[in-house]
């Protein structure tokens, strides 16, 4: 598979160290906003590890356990370790060695797949969803980084395989952007969940259609993500 050719490709890119830097960053972060909050810190499963404390807490308050999730993918990225890595010089010239273009990260975040919270896994979108000239539409492509193995059970990514040439058509829905299920040229593409091990980057052009599996481990995975521009 090849970026080029069918719009991703996986390259080995943080180590077992970086992984688990940000596997801290987020634990971390959930207790800062767990102990930050009203609810007793010892009901927000703090013994628990990373893969299964949101999981815990869903069992009994599937609201608070969405609530610190949303923390994470909204505020955790600004850690420095976080800024630190998306801004690595390594990471950087493997992003350029597979886009074949300079590029510089310009926005980043932390995701996360939940088999208790399925309702918020993402539907099918590109990244860039329509030409017009925002920030947005000048994304190069994005880095997925699963900080866990990640594949079809794991709530890992399908992709519409293929070099698309423009964005399929997307619909608004409240707080996101994402394409029919009843597109034909999106029924019709070949689709392919791809393998990631921990720490490796889903490098994903910008029309590539893709959306997040249904997670059916039993457990969270997290991820991180950045978005490059030229």
């Amino acid at each position: 598979m090849t970026y080029h050719t069918d719009g991703f490709e996986i390259r080995p890119l943080l180590s077992g160290v970086d992984v688990a830097e940000l596997c801290s960053v987020i634990t971390n972060q959930l207790d800062r906003v767990a102990c930050a909050l009203l609810k007793p810190y010892a009901e927000t499963a703090p013994d628990a590890g990373l893969e299964e404390r949101i999981e815990h807490i869903a069992l009994k308050d599937r609201s608070f356990a969405g609530l610190l999730g949303d923390a994470i993918a909204t505020d955790a990225y600004q850690h420095p370790t976080a800024m630190r890595l998306a801004k690595d010089s390594r990471l950087l010239a493997v992003a350029e060695s597979v886009t074949g273009a300079p590029v510089a990260a310009k926005t980043i975040r932390f995701r996360y797949s939940s088999s208790a919270l399925a309702g918020k896994r993402q539907g099918w979108h590109s990244d860039v969803a329509r030409m017009d000239g925002s920030a947005c539409s000048k994304t190069h492509c994005a880095i997925w980084i699963p900080l866990s193995d990640a594949g079809i059970a794991t709530g890992g990514l399908e992709i519409a395989r293929g070099k698309w040439g423009s964005p399929l058509a997307h619909d608004a829905i409240p707080g996101a952007f994402v394409i029919s299920d009843t597109d034909r040229e999106l029924q019709q593409a070949e689709k392919i969940c791809p393998i990631v091990p921990a720490g490796h980057g889903l490098f994903i052009d910008r029309f590539t259609p893709h959306r997040a599996l249904e997670n059916v481990s039993g457990k969270t995975r997290w991820s991180f993500v950045i978005w490059m521009q030229e």
